[in-house]
């Protein structure tokens, strides 16, 4: 028993004495330092994707710095210490984006309207730094024209050419976009802290973590001119098993997406629907995770959108056919659209006032239980012939967890 004892204290004394810390400088940094100190640090991100850091590293990026490139991990951390991606010295957040300036050829098609060749829809496009507004998907027509706001870009997925409205060539102004799918791509990673870091871009998701555990990101800025901000998802190991994220905590976050336009008088109907940024926040596949004391904002899907992931048997629901549950900020509700029976409709704050859950249709029997994130039940209701319920939340606001089960039989 007694060596036994001596052995796990040696174990987890030398994990300590082989934890390192990694210093990066986007201005006076070389990768051909060793990159141990502030003195000596290492300059791109690459090296953090092409380096192998051990349980109780760090990777302090140096406040003040911005990297124009991808952010990726490919070390794990264990039950001993996490991998911890911070930053270092004093100053704002140090920033990784993939917004970058675009040097392109602009052809002079007709009537103000340049165009070039793009393989994929930037969601977000700016002009001498200041966003721009995209015409509503299929509605090219609308550049141009104020819905109220000025439609100056439209991308054409057909023909992969990017449109600006502009009266004198692009190429006399600053032309920036997302260059790439994330800002930050984190997949199969565990025990890994990331904090104090600014993400901006990605015309898929800002931060994007797959199939972690142990995961916990505090004091974030996330998702500026990106589609999406915080994306928690899973997917399958070696094509064959579900891997869904575990035990991730996200604390003390900022997820805007810095979009602030009105088209309220647009030509289409759904025009809220076919522009971006959607979701603020995403969980999809993700158990045993808490979201606290975060701002997200300004999305125009979803600020936080909770897909379901598996059925009462534990078995994986194919993508789209689950339910997605959405807490809008702007029109200050909770909606909820599900995309099989029972489709309903949840509406306007409960936790302020008596809310009313509508379906679609009269059921038979509807069973309708509201929990907290931890499991807690704080509401339950069964109706028999009804087509919609009154809900009466004693709490405060936060973050609910609906489940409604309906019965024809």
């Amino acid at each position: 028993m007694k060596s036994r004892i001596l052995i796990l204290i040696f174990i987890a004394f030398a994990g300590v004495i082989r934890a390192a810390s990694y210093c990066f400088d986007a201005t006076n940094g070389n990768d051909s330092n060793s990159g141990l100190s502030a003195a000596t640090p290492w300059k791109t991100l690459q090296m953090v994707k092409t380096s192998s850091f051990m349980s109780g590293d760090s990777i302090l990026l140096k406040r003040g710095e911005d990297w124009y490139e991808r952010l990726g991990i490919n070390s794990l951390g264990n039950g001993f210490a996490f991998i911890t991606l911070d930053a270092h010295g004093s100053g704002v957040k140090p920033v990784v984006t993939v917004v970058t300036e675009q040097n392109r050829l602009w052809v002079d098609v007709e009537d103000n309207r340049w165009e070039t060749t793009l393989s994929y829809n930037p969601r977000r496009v700016l002009k001498d730094g200041v966003e721009i507004l995209e015409a509503s998907y299929g509605n090219p027509r609308e550049l141009g024209t104020y819905v109220p706001d000025l439609v100056e870009w439209d991308y054409d997925y057909d023909n992969e050419t990017l449109t600006l409205f502009s009266a004198d060539s692009p190429t006399s102004h600053i032309i920036e976009f997302p260059d790439n799918l994330y800002a930050l791509n984190i997949a199969a990673e565990h025990y890994l802290k990331i904090e104090n870091i600014e993400f901006v871009g990605g015309y898929n998701y800002c931060a994007a973590f797959s199939s972690c555990t142990d995961l916990q990101l505090k004091n974030l800025q996330i998702g500026a001119y990106a589609n999406s901000g915080l994306y928690l998802s899973y997917y399958k190991v070696n094509g064959d098993t579900f891997q869904f994220n575990r035990n991730i905590g996200v604390d003390s976050c900022v997820v805007d997406s810095k979009y602030d336009f009105d088209y309220g008088q647009a030509s289409i109907t759904s025009y809220v629907t076919v522009r971006w940024p959607r979701e603020g926040v995403i969980f999809r596949g993700t158990f045993n995770s808490e979201l606290k004391n975060c701002l997200i904002k300004d999305s125009c899907h979803a600020d936080i959108n909770i897909f379901v992931p598996i059925d009462s048997l534990g078995n994986p629901i194919p993508y789209g056919a689950a339910p997605d549950i959405g807490i809008f900020e702007h029109q200050e509700f909770v909606g909820v659209a599900s995309k099989r029976q029972p489709d309903f409709i949840l509406y306007p704050n409960p936790v302020r006032e008596i809310t009313m859950l509508y379906l679609k249709k009269q059921y038979n029997q509807v069973t309708v239980s509201i929990t907290t994130t931890s499991g807690k039940e704080i509401f339950f209701e069964k109706r028999n012939h009804v087509s919609k319920i009154p809900l009466t939340l004693k709490g405060s606001a936060g973050l609910y967890l609906v489940s409604v089960c309906a019965d024809d039989g």
